[in-house]
């Protein structure tokens, strides 16, 4: 039996890289195949109007959420303040929760 020219050919293998570059993929789509759980982490500045401080939620925080103008009412959230103990190093610390 004859060969035919294409069985000669010699076949190329590639090699995966072992770290992959991820600059050019969507920050959501890097997190699930990293398998890392999706984060978004934003600094908002704290607002007066005179009778009260006011936050601004990021759009794409609030996109996530579901957030509206539409269904403003249904969200609610929740200050949780945790004072250090007299006479130690220990911070103050508030937490937000956002709930529905």
């Amino acid at each position: 039996m004859k060969k035919s020219a294409k069985t000669k050919q010699i076949e190329e293998h590639y090699e995966v890289p072992k770290k992959l570059d991820y600059s050019t993929v969507p920050k959501a789509i890097e997190e699930a195949i990293k398998h890392k759980p999706y984060e978004i982490e934003k600094d908002v500045n704290l607002s007066w109007d005179g009778k009260q401080f006011m936050i601004r939620i990021p759009l794409d925080i609030s996109t996530e959420m579901g957030i509206t103008k539409e269904n403003k009412g249904e969200f609610k959230v929740r200050f949780k303040l945790v004072k250090g103990s007299p006479n130690s190093d220990e911070i103050t610390k508030v937490t937000m929760e956002l709930m529905k």
